[in-house]
């Protein structure tokens, strides 16, 4: 009677707690503002909490208004979609329904506040044309972390000034870490994956970007300038830049007087002969493809390492594998990774949280299947065939075999 009533109660508390718009993908932005926040006063204990396009344009425009939101707090409560992103790869084309300016950008408006992502990503962020500065913060002297940009394209014609993921520039102070970029960007400027311009007193740690970068001036995979700090990130994708520029590209961080330490990339160096870029109307241009294909590690000064010894743990000489790095992340991304990006063990349903809704997205796998892919092996830190536990340990669910998606509680936890 006792395994009845639990399996009963996890069933219903499965259902209870899972809403129908859980199933769904999160709403796409509609262009609009909104008149308020989804609640929260603005303090570290109760940021003010972001969960749409609606108001993210309203933080922008609260800034462009001229409020720096200095020691104000916020937070991503949810994935964020300012676009339709099945049809990104058009868009150097045809453009989507929504640009979202660089906040700030407008009036050269720096952000002094301080944003937590919480893990959710802000998809389709789109930007074209020759406003001065781009990136989804103009100029960050605040903090920004936990944050994910993807699906992200960005098409700068301005020559003199930055672009970058996160940020076009960073002030002294500004802080950008455990953040990923992921997009496409052309700039006539200084660009830079996760920053275009990163000033002195400036940090980016634990981050990462998988991106494509062409600019007409200086380009890097992290920063296009960096006299501040790099540590602990990489750079995934390729860097181009024209040759006869005033500087060239790098994976990494193009020129500045800063800091790179615990870093590396993963390129290819190629030369091209010619090419339009889309911010361009004067006609074709050389191209130098600047990024390298032996996936040099920057430690101690820089080392080359080949592909196999980019597998191995031991090849990168000062980087803590014990609570930065990890080699046993995505099995389809075979070089290092960083551990605070990787998913909490157990938690199939990767929302990160660990609870019984996770056992609802072990029941939804084909049944039939023989085999886990890598991104939930990964997610569940099980072998294949085993169990799966919830966050207090009190029921299981079969992941393969005959029993499959069966709910027990296992034997130790029959008396509570």
């Amino acid at each position: 009677m006792k395994k009845f009533l639990c399996i009963t109660l996890v069933l219903l508390l499965i259902g209870s707690v899972l809403p129908v718009s859980a199933l769904s993908p999160d709403p796409v932005w509609n262009g609009r503002m909104a008149t308020s926040f989804d609640g929260g006063s603005g303090t570290a204990d109760d940021p003010y909490r972001i969960a749409n396009g609606a108001q993210l344009a309203y933080l922008s425009a609260l800034v462009s208004g001229g409020d720096r939101c200095v020691g104000l707090f916020f937070e991503l409560t949810a994935d964020v979609y300012l676009n339709d992103v099945s049809h990104v790869s058009s868009w150097a084309t045809t453009a989507p329904a929504n640009v979202f300016p660089a906040i700030g950008g407008e009036k050269n408006i720096p952000f002094g506040g301080h944003v937590n992502g919480n893990g959710h990503a802000i998809y389709g962020l789109y930007q074209s044309g020759s406003a001065l500065g781009k990136g989804l913060f103009f100029n960050l002297a605040g903090t920004v972390r936990e944050l994910a940009l993807k699906k992200m394209y960005v098409a700068s014609s301005a020559s003199d000034f930055a672009t970058g993921g996160i940020a076009a520039f960073t002030s002294a102070g500004a802080v950008i870490e455990e953040c990923m970029v992921e997009g496409t960007f052309y700039a006539g400027g200084t660009l830079g994956g996760l920053a275009g311009i990163v000033s002195g007193g400036a940090v980016i740690r634990n981050c990462y970007a998988n991106v494509s970068l062409m600019s007409g001036r200086t380009a890097g995979g992290l920063a296009g300038e960096n006299n501040g700090s790099l540590s602990k990130s990489y750079m995934n994708g390729l860097v181009y830049t024209i040759d006869g520029s005033v500087r060239a590209g790098a994976p990494l961080a193009a020129v500045g007087s800063g800091s790179i330490s615990e870093c590396y990339y993963i390129d290819s160096w190629e030369k091209k002969e010619v090419w339009t870029p889309p911010f361009m109307s004067d006609g074709p241009q050389l191209r130098e493809e600047a990024s390298y294909n032996s996936a040099a590690s920057l430690s101690a000064g820089g080392l080359a390492l080949t592909a196999e010894q980019m597998k191995t743990a031991e090849s990168f000489v000062g980087f803590d594998f014990e609570a930065v790095w990890t080699m046993e992340g995505e099995t389809s991304y075979r070089y290092p990774q960083l551990i605070c990006h990787q998913p909490l063990k157990g938690d199939a349903n990767l929302d990160d949280e660990l609870n019984v809704l996770d056992l609802l997205q072990i029941k939804v796998y084909e049944k039939e299947q023989t085999a886990l892919t890598g991104r939930v092996s990964s997610a569940l830190n099980y072998g294949v065939g085993k169990g799966l536990a919830d966050a207090l340990n009190a029921v299981m669910a079969v992941i393969l075999g005959e029993n499959y998606g069966e709910v027990w509680t296992p034997p130790f936890m029959s008396e509570r």
